[in-house]
């Protein structure tokens, strides 16, 4: 697996393809996406490593651990993208591009709050959920 899809966290895959979609005027292809995005970032946590810290930043003397997957946040990550693919296929029917986008950030912000490993991105992630309820 390339090192890049390692660091990468499913949580922020889930933000990118929900700001996608609510540009998106075609339904069926933002349709396909709410379904694509929780299933690739299923596939992204099960070929993560454990107990390592993925993707690391100092910011302000702050080191940040944004993406860091052990036993606990794997059954949370993996719950709430499971949630997310059933949220998805739930609404097939809705044309809304706004709800169904910031439904997919909100799953996104959940997830990698799940997956941060300090409190200041935790509390980052959390706000972005507000943001996006």
């Amino acid at each position: 697996m390339p090192a890049f899809l390692t660091a990468l966290n499913p949580g922020w895959l889930m933000i990118l393809a929900g700001v996608v979609a609510i540009f998106l005027p075609m339904r069926r292809v933002r349709q396909g996406i709410t379904i694509a995005a929780p299933l690739l970032g299923i596939a992204l946590l099960v070929m993560a490593d454990q107990n390592v810290n993925h993707l690391t930043a100092s910011v302000m003397g702050l080191d940040l651990v944004l993406y860091r997957v052990d036993g606990l946040s794997f059954v949370f990550g993996l719950a709430f993208l499971l949630a997310a693919l059933l949220n998805s296929i739930y609404a097939w029917h809705t044309d809304n591009r706004l709800q169904d986008g910031m439904a997919l950030a909100y799953a996104g912000a959940a997830i990698a709050a799940a997956f941060s490993a300090d409190l200041m991105t935790l509390f980052i992630f959390w706000e972005i959920t507000a943001v996006t309820s």
